[in-house]
């Protein structure tokens, strides 16, 4: 059984599978607060398949490459959308995109460094509105959508260490979910 191989030489397959990352962020959190993305893989802090799809810390397996195509940033504040937390939902989300700005480090380089975070929107959303006609109130469910980042020609290779840093973020008044999807083709080795 010498010399049997479970990849194909010389083969390389590419799939859609973008590369995400969230993070639940305090109350209050500091607005000259680093959030840094990317680092922490399945596993480790707690890090689940739900919370992101990073094997490694900050890079790539070897054998593999990720091609960027784009990159978008979701805000999901954690209240229950009460009469009482709207405002407060709306202002959290309206106040993130708003401000702050996103870092994309490649190795020691940065190679994107943009801002407001609002340019970054996720391509998906949930609308919601809803009405109460006893009580008169109307609630609206605040959310960032639109085209995504788009990037062209850059590669993150195997091995190479990389993050996304989110910086000067306003401070929220509710906890919240931050998620950072790098959208793009995974290429490896085909078995």
């Amino acid at each position: 059984m010498s010399g049997t191989r479970v990849n194909i030489p010389g083969s390389v397959e590419a799939i859609w599978q973008p590369l995400y990352d969230y993070q639940t962020v305090a109350i209050n959190a500091s607005v000259t607060a680093t959030q840094r993305f990317f680092i922490d893989p399945v596993g480790t802090s707690g890090k689940s398949q739900s919370d992101t799809n990073m094997e490694l810390s900050g890079q790539i397996p070897k054998g593999q490459r990720f091609q960027i195509t784009g990159v978008q940033v979701e805000y999901l504040p954690s209240a229950d959308l009460a009469t009482s937390a709207i405002s407060t939902f709306t202002n959290d989300v309206y106040n993130f995109y708003k401000g702050g700005h996103l870092i994309l480090k490649i190795g020691s380089k940065d190679f994107i460094t943009q801002g407001n975070l609002l340019k970054f929107p996720p391509v998906n959303r949930l609308a919601l509105e809803t009405s109460t006609a006893l009580a008169g109130t109307n609630n609206v469910y605040s959310v960032a959508s639109g085209r995504e980042f788009v990037i062209k020609d850059l590669a993150l290779e195997s091995n190479q260490n990389f993050s996304i840093e989110l910086r000067d973020i306003a401070a929220r008044t509710i906890a919240a979910r931050i998620g950072v999807t790098l959208n793009g083709y995974l290429f490896r080795n085909s078995q």
